[in-house]
């Protein structure tokens, strides 16, 4: 009998903890998105000074390659937090659920 109820509280902790945490990775998640627009606006600015003329623009490609990969990099990292957010918010929302009715369930037949 203690043993459930151990349990069930258990639970509730583990889905608050994950709450917690989803919360936590949404926002650095969107921390990360917002110097990501910033960036690939200043690479928007450095393509049209540089687009000015067929050579320029050849050098600007170049200049601006790498740092095109690593916001495409970063975008795909920040997907993928976003995913394993969006699993922890579930997960914790189930658990705390389940741990709730069985506290509940438990104080009901006493």
């Amino acid at each position: 009998m203690l043993k459930k109820r151990i349990f069930a509280i258990i639970l509730v902790i583990l889905g608050v903890a994950s709450l917690v945490v989803s919360f936590y990775i949404k926002g650095e998640v969107r921390k990360g998105r917002g110097e990501i627009k910033s960036a690939q606006e200043k690479v928007d600015m450095g393509k049209k000074l540089f687009s000015i003329n067929p050579y320029t623009k050849e050098v600007g490609k170049g200049l601006t390659s790498g740092i095109e990969r690593k916001i495409k990099e970063g975008k795909v990292k920040a997907d993928t937090y976003e995913a394993i957010s969006n699993w922890l918010l579930a997960g914790g929302i189930i658990f705390i659920f389940i741990g709730g009715a069985l506290i509940i369930i438990r104080k009901k037949s006493k």
